[in-house]
């Protein structure tokens, strides 16, 4: 496997546990639709939640500047198409959790962000 994929895969990982550990209910990882892929659909509570997963290797990454406008674009298609799909008609939010490793695949040198409501409709 292509080290990006074993790193996105691994940031995957830790986001489930992550997202598990603050109680979060997961339905389902790497949705596919087509080409559209949804990395995590989750509860919390009562809100059906659509996660992003972004890994990257050091230095902070803000959410907005880790997502093109054309991703944001992917990201919210896949959404619809799962939500007509599933004919989930509930209360949903986009949001998006950012893995910084600083070295390795293990969880030591690692930090999670979480970003409740980070893609808004006046993002897209």
């Amino acid at each position: 496997m292509a080290e990006h994929n074993e790193l996105g895969k691994n940031g995957e990982n830790f986001a489930v546990e992550f997202l598990e550990g603050k109680g979060y209910q997961i339905i389902t990882r790497n949705w596919r639709c087509g080409s559209n892929e949804l990395d995590i659909v989750a509860l919390d509570g009562d809100t059906l939640v659509f996660v992003e997963v972004k890994t990257r290797y050091s230095d902070y990454i803000d959410p907005r500047t880790s997502m093109s406008k054309s991703k944001i674009r992917n990201f919210v298609n896949a959404v619809t198409m799962y939500l007509r799909k599933m004919q989930v008609n509930s209360n949903f939010r986009l949001d998006v959790v950012i893995i910084v490793m600083q070295s390795g695949f293990d969880n030591k040198g690692m930090y999670v962000e979480h970003y409740e409501d980070a893609i808004l409709p006046t993002d897209f």
